[in-house]
């Protein structure tokens, strides 16, 4: 394996100032939309800076990918450590509809927009954009664990099959949501994945309320 490059303390800043740049223009304008003159312009960087770091535009998107995932694993593992129930999961679902609402419409998530803009890429963004949905989903699945563990989930139920389609549920919905210009897509999708959890849950209660009939804990 290769050792990381290292800079100077000014020379990171500097990078991180050309990623950051870079990813705002990604995110609104998209890859192709994106030029090395807009991200010098607006990192306030000078060519020869630029190339010190990266040595296309394909490394400088490849480093937009991971500035991305890395912020986005990072909230989204925040959000989700702690759930362990139907209510935590709805909470969820609440702050991840909030937090892409924006004064002009929804924002969409960051992954989502570089997942369609990456569609034809097969190289190591690609690579690495897939590999942030896995971490993602394992996230949520291991919510749903939790709550399996307290009795609140169906024993029988696939937590990664359920993570898989409340992940599909958002990114879907989030791009129906950017289109409409209005979070009630995503809110409903993500209603729609959430409430497919709450039937497992309510399997898991009606079990336990039999077992306890059965045994005469309840006489």
């Amino acid at each position: 394996m290769e050792d990381a490059p290292r800079w100077t303390d000014r020379g990171a800043a500097t990078r991180e100032r050309i990623v950051r740049a870079a990813a705002c223009i990604d995110f609104s304008r998209g890859i192709a939309g994106t030029s090395i003159e807009q991200v010098l312009s607006a990192s306030n960087a000078s060519r020869s800076q630029l190339y010190r770091y990266f040595s296309n535009k394909e490394e400088v998107i490849e480093a937009v990918v991971e500035f991305q995932v890395s912020a986005v694993l990072a909230h989204q593992r925040a959000l989700l450590e702690s759930v362990d129930s139907l209510g935590g999961l709805r909470g969820w679902a609440d702050a991840v509809v909030a937090m892409n609402q924006t004064g002009v419409g929804v924002a969409g998530c960051r992954l989502g927009v570089l997942g369609g803009q990456l569609a034809g890429w097969s190289g190591a963004a690609r690579a690495t954009l897939e590999d942030a949905f896995r971490t993602w989903e394992s996230y949520l699945a291991a919510a749903l664990r939790r709550m399996q563990e307290r009795g609140e989930l169906d024993a029988e139920a696939d937590p990664a099959e359920l993570s898989t389609g409340i992940m599909a549920a958002l990114q879907g919905g989030l791009l129906l949501a950017r289109a409409a210009r209005s979070q009630l897509p995503m809110r409903t999708a993500l209603g729609l994945a959430v409430d497919g959890v709450a039937l497992a849950a309510a399997r898991a209660a009606r079990a336990e309320l039999g077992a306890a009939l059965s045994s005469g804990a309840c006489s």
